[in-house]
């Protein structure tokens, strides 16, 4: 049996595969304390999942990995985290300073505008440690796990995109100058379903686990994700929901005209964009407007009363700011068109509406020479059938569910896997383990257009305003 460990930013899941099907799963949030170290926080809660499954841990045969990325620990200490919005000018350095045909060189992509990757956050590290200070080591959450269940610190090239370059497996040597540091700084390199290590006796102890099971070094959790769904194949688009949203599709050769990220991607090239606040969106709309009692007959029912001349409001769903496709930080979240008459229902639905729109800005900044066959959606947000429905009709392509929800967890089983020879190549692999729910199939519905042109003109006539009153 398979332990896959996702490490996310509130919770760790673990989820147990045997013989290509899940037999168990937990999550375990963190602490969240102010005087226990969050590096602490993230083990304590590894060990407290792992207790919770002391039914089948005695079957576990072999670890896989993967975690958030963007979070540096330095110096086995300081912890900077994915959300923390600084590294702005070292970002605009590093575009002053290379072009992109020395980033695709370098690390076999164009630098997205992304201030969490590498060579911006550590940059702004490097100059907030200054002269009176070294920084001895940078890891990731990842390797952090990795340590304590093996003390080895290895890790993979996909989570450090951005600094490695993908197609050889090495970081950058000129962009770790441009950093300032040097590459025995940061874990060593090695591919992701390869072994990392062994359980050790204390991890044993703590977990439950068996001393010296194997550990997969797996990837990222948004690769992760990708392969829990069973994306690997040009052609294949995918939505990847969360606190973040992940758009985008499998591409045969990599874009550079873009201002979405494209990067290899296993065996293809992975081309999408990243939104910031939908889960969060999400959330608030339970919160204030019961968002998970509308059903899709209340959808069609709203869509009716549109027809009819009844608008609900439109909601832009900024509440952190935004990344792609509006790279405005300074963004916030808004509701327009409210009137005398709108009920509870008509703002629930303008939450889910909004966030869809995101995801249909995001599909159409990608610039796609063809309409994929259909999507697959992952995530929290994916149990939601009105918000799925949504979605479908807005970009005119069927949707479906991935079968297992914890995808990111899933991969890290699927990678393991392979690096215990159970199935030839990825393919195999992810046709034997994955599986989907039933298709939405779209409706046509003019009326989310003119509403989608409505909630496009409405950021732009107030973008100017956000500015002045983040600043109030």
């Amino acid at each position: 049996m398979i332990a896959g460990i996702d490490l996310g930013t509130s919770s760790v899941k673990i989820i147990c595969s045997d013989e290509g099907k899940v037999t168990a799963r937990v999550q375990a949030c963190y602490l969240s304390e102010a005087d226990i170290p969050v590096t602490e926080q993230w083990i304590e809660a590894v060990c407290r999942a792992f207790r919770q499954l002391e039914n089948v841990r005695d079957r576990i045969t072999c670890v896989g990995l993967s975690s958030q990325v963007g979070t540096y620990i330095v110096n086995g200490e300081q912890v900077v985290s994915w959300q923390e919005p600084v590294g702005r000018e070292e970002l605009a350095e590093a575009r002053r300073a290379f072009s992109e045909k020395t980033f695709e060189e370098e690390i076999s992509m164009n630098h997205p505008d992304i201030l969490s990757y590498p060579v911006p956050r550590i940059r702004w590290l490097k100059k907030q440690y200054g002269r009176t200070r070294s920084i001895m080591s940078v890891c990731q959450p990842k390797e952090w796990l990795l340590h304590f269940l093996t003390g080895k610190m290895i890790s993979d090239p996909c989570s450090w995109r951005g600094l490695a370059n993908q197609e050889t497996a090495c970081y950058s040597r000129k962009m770790l100058d441009f950093i300032g540091i040097d590459p025995d700084v940061l874990p060593p390199l090695s591919l992701p379903w390869k072994t990392a290590g062994k359980v050790t006796g204390k991890a044993a102890s703590l977990t439950g686990l068996k001393e010296g099971a194997p550990v997969y070094l797996g990837c990222n959790d948004y690769y992760a994700s990708l392969l829990g769904m069973g994306i690997t194949r040009p052609g294949q688009m995918f939505d990847v929901t969360g606190t973040s949203e992940h758009i985008g599709v499998i591409t045969e050769t990599l874009q550079t005209d873009t201002k979405m990220v494209s990067s290899p991607y296993f065996r293809g090239n992975v081309l999408y964009g990243v939104t910031a606040s939908s889960g969060a969106s999400l959330d608030y709309g339970i919160r204030l407007f019961d968002l998970k009692s509308l059903s899709p007959d209340d959808y069609n029912r709203i869509l009716a009363g549109m027809s009819a001349g009844k608008e609900p409001p439109l909601f832009l769903p900024y509440l952190n700011g935004e990344r792609a496709p509006i790279f405005d930080e300074q963004a916030r979240g808004v509701f327009f068109g409210i009137s005398g008459e709108t009920s509870r229902e008509d703002m629930a639905y303008a939450v889910l509406e909004g966030v869809a729109f995101s995801v249909l800005d995001v599909y159409r900044h990608l610039k796609l020479p063809f309409t994929p066959e259909k999507m697959i959606i992952s995530g929290g947000a994916a149990k939601n059938p009105v918000l799925n429905q949504i979605k479908a009709d807005l970009l005119g392509i069927p949707a479906v569910t991935a079968g297992e929800p914890d995808t990111s967890a899933y991969g890290a089983c699927i990678l393991a896997a392979l690096g215990e020879g159970m199935y030839p190549d990825m393919d195999t692999a992810v046709s034997r383990m994955c599986c989907y729910g039933s298709l939405v199939t779209p409706q046509e519905v003019p009326v989310l257009e003119k509403r989608f042109a409505i909630y496009r003109d409405v950021y732009q006539r107030i973008r100017p305003v956000f500015r002045g009153f983040i600043k109030l």
